[in-house]
């Protein structure tokens, strides 16, 4: 099968679960209005992936034009005329549903999964700049905080609202917070510095996995309970020996299927070490960074910070 194919239909698929599960389905133009709208067909989905290299910094500038000019907008209104649905829905979809949040999404799995370089290199930029934008004109950004709590404090007490709405504005609130806006003007700066380079840190560390070619040799014999067809299709060395990658499709495939637990046990240790030592210097200035994110935002450690928005807190 090929594996552009393979690929592209993975993405296709994990990305149209999350649709269809909010009733909604995808239809691709470049450059014009919604990258999604109610449909019905897996195909429309399938086309968000048909993005080659050249088109998507154009995509990327288009869907921070668009998203510009919805967060303009809700900053605009009158706070007498605020509601639910011209601010805290128009949020909503703005974080979730726009073009600027779909291609973020699609963006961050190209930089991962296409075998074009070019497209994973161009995505990676992209996604990057979409992340910096997104620190600066949404999560960390005072006026549009300034209007969400406005409606908060005021019409919001006089909607009939349900509670998963009250949730999703007190949950807002608390991520705005969470961005620092409560902090002053320098230490907001300092936080919104630490928000992107977590963000480079992590975007680098993924890639530096996604694109590790780390291999083991074994022998034929070493490959017993694998089908004939996976083995065939195997690269292999000049006396003939199989090369075993550590890329998904072929560590799942070894270790679920291979009887030979000497082979399993070889993959497994590559695989486990895929991008060191690289990562290793990633991984430390993450964990600092992350530290000094969390004290800045009156956390006592990353840690603290983490767990404040999750269930287990």
């Amino acid at each position: 099968m090929n594996i552009r194919f393979v690929v592209m239909t993975v993405c296709a698929v994990s990305l149209g679960l999350l649709l269809v599960s909010l009733n909604y389905c995808g239809k691709y133009r470049l450059g014009e209005g919604p990258m999604i709208e109610k449909s019905s067909t897996i195909q429309n989905v399938i086309s968000l992936f048909s993005l080659r290299a050249e088109d998507v910094k154009h995509q990327t500038d288009t869907s921070i034009k668009q998203a510009q000019q919805v967060i303009d907008s809700i900053i605009a209104i009158p706070d007498s005329q605020r509601m639910y649905e011209n601010t805290a829905k128009a949020l909503d979809e703005l974080s979730a549903l726009s073009n600027l949040a779909i291609n973020g999404a699609i963006f961050s799995s190209f930089e991962l999964l296409s075998p074009d370089s070019a497209l994973r290199d161009a995505a990676h930029e992209e996604y990057i700049k979409i992340v910096g934008f997104s620190v600066d004109q949404i999560d960390g950004n005072e006026a549009l905080y300034k209007a969400f709590k406005e409606y908060v404090d005021g019409n919001a007490n006089k909607e009939m609202l349900s509670d998963a709405q009250r949730y999703f504005l007190a949950d807002t609130m608390k991520n705005f917070e969470r961005a620092g806006l409560k902090l002053p003007e320098e230490q907001r700066a300092q936080v919104k510095i630490l928000k992107k380079d977590l963000a480079t840190l992590a975007s680098e560390f993924n890639r530096n996995i996604a694109q590790d070619k780390s291999t083991i040799i074994v022998e034929k014999d070493a490959l017993i309970g694998l089908k004939d067809d996976f083995i065939d299709n195997l690269k292999r060395t000049e006396d003939g020996k199989y090369i075993l990658g550590v890329d998904y499709p072929t560590y799942f495939n070894v270790m679920g299927n291979c009887a030979v637990a000497d082979t399993r046990r070889q993959l497994f240790i590559a695989f486990s070490n895929r991008a060191h030592p690289a990562n290793e210097t990633i991984l430390r200035n993450m964990i600092a960074k992350r530290d000094e994110l969390a004290r800045l935002l009156g956390y006592g450690s990353y840690a603290d910070y983490d767990i404040d928005q999750q269930m287990a807190s």
